[in-house]
């Protein structure tokens, strides 16, 4: 959470992880707690690329939710 959109980037997190705690705290969604996995790209195209690649192929996560910014957005089209 760095860079030239670092201020937005935690704001978001901060927002995220308020919300994401209510659900849980609720229950979760079908009784699963719903985990927010992050990742600096300190809005790097290429580093946003790579995060990606680690959260789909790795961490094999459900949904992406998050991604800002035009230039990083646009890059990881080809993954989705």
């Amino acid at each position: 959470l760095s860079g030239p959109a670092q201020n937005i980037g935690l704001q978001l997190h901060k927002g995220s992880s308020i919300y994401f705690n209510k659900v849980n705290n609720a229950g979760g969604i079908n009784g699963a707690e719903v985990q927010l996995l992050v990742a600096n790209d300190n809005y790097e195209p290429k580093q946003t690329v790579n995060n990606t690649r680690t959260f789909i192929y790795s961490d094999k996560v459900d949904a992406l939710f998050g991604a800002m910014g035009t230039p990083t957005s646009h890059a990881i089209i080809p993954l989705l």
